[in-house]
């Protein structure tokens, strides 16, 4: 009865994000709601079967779901092993589901972020660059620019290392690391700013951007300092 209860909540639970999911896929008319490697771990062949065949099936998150989740009068008599294996590919799909979610609602967000981490306030604004771009071959750029203020820290810190983390509206991802930004590793006494701007490229028309700055403090304590997400999106949207 117990894993009865369980079955239908995660098969409710999961039906409610694939909703959710197609509605924000349809806002952001993203075509690749889910891709074959993102199934790599649900060990469900005929699932990946029929989104080789199918391109607009898979779009179609909730009949997939349903067609593949929902629990079968077949099911009722399955052994302990089967139902356990069963329930754990749910919960991976719903991890799954969940994480597009994430990654199309993000999507949405402002072309613009500001947030304040100890004591160091960061701002960016994006914008694209039609002149730049490329459909064609899947190339599109953004430029976004940024400015560091040191609004809290009474000593002078000095950014050392960059962090960005760039997601396309397919859902795939580059991470960019390396000293400093543009060349620079700015020193910023309390009150004093540092701006630049730098350029992105996604293969579709969309993404977003977060990240993080890593700095030291005059007596040489290391301070993480956030970069909230903003979106990378063509400007007439």
């Amino acid at each position: 009865m117990a894993d009865t209860l369980v079955t239908r909540a995660l098969y409710r639970g999961l039906l409610r994000s694939a909703k959710r999911l197609e509605q924000q896929a349809v806002r952001h008319g993203a075509k690749n709601v889910l891709a074959l490697e993102d199934l790599h771990d649900l060990n469900v062949p005929s699932l990946r079967r029929s989104l080789l065949q199918s391109e607009q099936e898979a779009g179609n998150v909730v009949a997939l779901v349903r067609r593949w989740f929902r629990k079968k009068p077949t099911m009722l008599s399955e052994s302990l092993k089967e139902a356990g294996a069963r329930l754990d590919r749910g919960f991976a799909a719903l991890a799954l589901v969940n994480r597009r979610l994430g990654m199309l609602e993000k999507l949405a967000a402002d072309p613009t972020s500001d947030e304040t981490t100890n004591g160091i306030r960061v701002t960016v604004e994006s914008f694209p660059v039609p002149e730049r771009s490329s459909p064609r071959d899947e190339r599109f750029c953004y430029l976004y620019k940024v400015r560091i203020t040191n609004v809290g820290q009474d000593k002078p810190v000095q950014l050392v290392h960059r962090h960005w983390t760039i997601v396309d509206e397919n859902g795939e991802t580059e991470h960019v690391s390396g000293p400093g930004v543009v060349g620079a590793q700015p020193m910023l006494h309390k009150g004093q700013h540092f701006e630049y701007t730098s350029a992105a490229h996604l293969r579709t028309t969309k993404g977003m951007m977060q990240g993080q700055y890593a700095m030291i403090t005059a007596d040489g304590q290391l301070i993480d300092v956030a970069i909230a997400p903003f979106a990378l999106k063509p400007a007439k949207e």
